[in-house]
């Protein structure tokens, strides 16, 4: 029994070193590497002056469907662009949005299906967690900062300290706030610059409708994972604290058979558009438009079934300006002019 006692004690005490090595190993890690990646929709969050902004939020459809400068004129507010990819979690999209909320910004999110199917994080996620996509931990709270270093594999810190070992930071670009504040002033929002079309990505070994509604998830009953659940909660608790207005519509999808209901499982799929729908309304959000309003044929694609092509990209963000004006929110979503709006140099 003595030995038995002995053991479970060194057991115990190397478990507890082992975590913390690797808690002290990760903080280091990060905070080295992350200081030298900068982002310009950071910045653009971080660095808009005005009082009431326009945010656009998800992963990539929006960054390549919709047209925030032209939203920018319609309405007089400053609109940026956050959107990045749909496998980055939603919960650490919204700490971003707590930690740089001005009080009356109204936050537009064109979800991809993928936030209220299976919201949960892919090991590239964490693979960049130390480098690229560090400021999701560092504007989280404490709470989730932990449960993102626990969550992290072990494999992701130790690729990440080869890479920081291999890295030659003095090669980096060194982006300073005069730079981004260059491309504000050019036009930039945070929107994809195209330049020409792309090759197609493997995404397109499935169909549109595999791919969109990740074909591994049908069950019985409710398709709504419970994390996006939470994060409804969260929302309602960031326009409580911070006066934060949001809105949902439909990602922007591109392809033959994104919605033919025909098939296996189409009358799930169906319902589930309706069902998000209502369970945002349900929640005090609203949510604007249909999903056929953001929906393009094959030609239109650029190289996934999310990324639509530049003459597409207008005439969804056309739409998406006509869904605003008719949305609850409309006399917030207008300013007298941007004279009130400005980013700081």
């Amino acid at each position: 029994m003595g030995n038995y006692k002995r053991f479970l004690i060194m057991l115990l005490a190397f478990l507890v070193l082992f975590f913390a090595f690797y808690f002290v190993s990760y903080i280091i890690i990060l905070q080295k590497s992350s200081s030298n990646f900068h982002s310009f929709k950071n910045y653009l969050i971080s660095n808009t002056g005005t009082k009431s902004r326009i945010i656009i939020d998800s992963g990539s459809n929006s960054f390549h469907s919709i047209n925030s400068k032209t939203i920018e004129e319609h309405f007089g507010k400053i609109t940026i662009n956050l959107a990045d990819n749909a496998e980055y979690p939603l919960q650490a999209k919204l700490y971003r949005i707590n930690k740089f909320a001005n009080s009356a910004d109204i936050v537009i999110l064109p979800l991809e299906y993928r936030f209220y199917l299976n919201d949960i994080a892919p090991k590239i996620f964490y693979d960049h967690i130390f480098f690229e996509l560090s400021h999701y931990f560092v504007y989280s709270p404490l709470l989730y900062k932990i449960k993102l270093i626990f969550n992290t594999p072990i494999s992701s810190l130790l690729k990440s300290f080869i890479r920081y070992i291999n890295t030659d930071f003095k090669m980096l670009k060194s982006y300073n706030h005069a730079d981004y504040f260059e491309d504000f002033k050019n036009g930039l929002r945070g929107d994809h610059i195209f330049n020409s079309k792309l090759p197609f990505r493997n995404d397109i070994t499935n169909s549109c409708k595999q791919f969109i509604f990740l074909k591994e998830i049908v069950k019985k009953g409710s398709l709504i994972n419970k994390i996006f659940k939470e994060n409804l909660e969260l929302m309602k608790k960031i326009e409580k604290e911070k006066g934060v207005k949001f809105i949902f519509t439909y990602p922007a999808v591109v392809g033959d058979d994104c919605y033919d209901f025909s098939g296996k499982n189409g009358a799930e799929y169906k319902k589930f558009l309706t069902d998000i729908k209502k369970l945002c309304n349900s929640n005090g959000f609203e949510f604007i438009g249909d999903f056929r309003s953001s929906y393009f044929p094959r030609k239109q694609i650029h190289d996934t079934w999310y990324h639509i092509l530049p003459e597409a990209r207008d005439i969804r963000t056309k739409k998406l300006i006509e869904n605003l004006d008719k949305s609850n929110f409309k006399n917030d979503l207008y300013a007298d002019s941007l004279s009130n709006s400005s980013i700081s140099n």
